[in-house]
């Protein structure tokens, strides 16, 4: 997996990606532009990216991709390092959101918190 802070050689990734899946490529297409359009993609979402593009192509009846079929798909696609944040955040905002504590836990606000462990108490939180 390309990790997407490799800028560097995003493009060259999109190029091999092309030859292992024997995409066809209209002439024109300004792959550097997708490559800095895609700065947070792995070279898994890269290779999501391309097959998309390809996808796009034949559902429109044509055998080549466009440039157009790699914008579409760079707007439909989410990228995993994204994606995967905006889980994180997702989970931390439920997490510390009070309504979906434990009822025996919900009213206590300004005190702590607390998990029984075998070792003994452990604080979890001040709520």
């Amino acid at each position: 997996m390309l990790p997407a802070h490799l800028d560097g050689i995003r493009h060259e990734v999109i190029e091999l990606i092309i030859a292992k899946q024997g995409l066809p490529m209209a002439d024109g297409i300004d792959l550097q532009s997708i490559g800095d359009c895609a700065t947070d993609y792995t070279g898994a979402d890269l290779e999501k990216l391309l097959i998309t593009s390809h996808k796009n192509a034949v559902l429109s009846g044509r055998r080549e991709i466009i440039q157009e079929d790699l914008e579409q798909a760079l707007s439909d696609i989410v990228s995993t390092t994204t994606y995967t944040q905006e889980m994180i955040d997702s989970a931390v905002s439920f997490c510390t959101d009070r309504s979906h504590l434990p009822a025996a836990y919900r009213d206590q606000a300004g005190q702590e918190i607390v998990a029984v462990e075998r070792t003994g108490r452990r604080r979890i939180a001040t709520a």
